[in-house]
């Protein structure tokens, strides 16, 4: 058994596209964690990057789900303001659905139920 402490959240999210590729579903990454001088953070502000904005995309035929990935142990995993914003925004729209999932079975599983309705 894996130590589940030991994972990253970069392992996780790795876990989670290959599985989004293996399915064939169409997702898309936000790169909001990219470390950037404050010049170019600055222009990436201008540009529409937005504080917080969840990790994965997936698109589905009825609604889009957004996922903020997180390491699948909680304590070793830190939710922003902006990242709680983003879901309580998200969950509102009706054809959205938001979740901060704790590591990438989590988000699968997330993804699986909103494939079945």
């Amino acid at each position: 058994m894996e130590n589940l402490k030991a994972i990253t959240e970069k392992a996780e999210h790795l876990k989670l596209v290959s599985w989004l590729k293996l399915k064939h579903l169409h997702f898309n990454h936000t790169a909001n964690e990219r470390k950037t001088t404050a010049r170019q953070g600055a222009e990436l502000k201008r540009l529409g990057v937005k504080k917080g904005f969840p990790d994965i995309s997936v698109y589905l035929s009825d609604k889009v789900l957004f996922i903020e990935l997180k390491r699948a142990v909680k304590s070793k995993s830190v939710v922003s303001k902006e990242q709680l914003a983003w879901v309580e925004f998200l969950n509102a729209l009706p054809y959205a659905k938001a979740k901060i999932c704790y590591g990438a079975d989590e988000a699968i599983k997330f993804i699986i139920e909103n494939l079945k309705g």
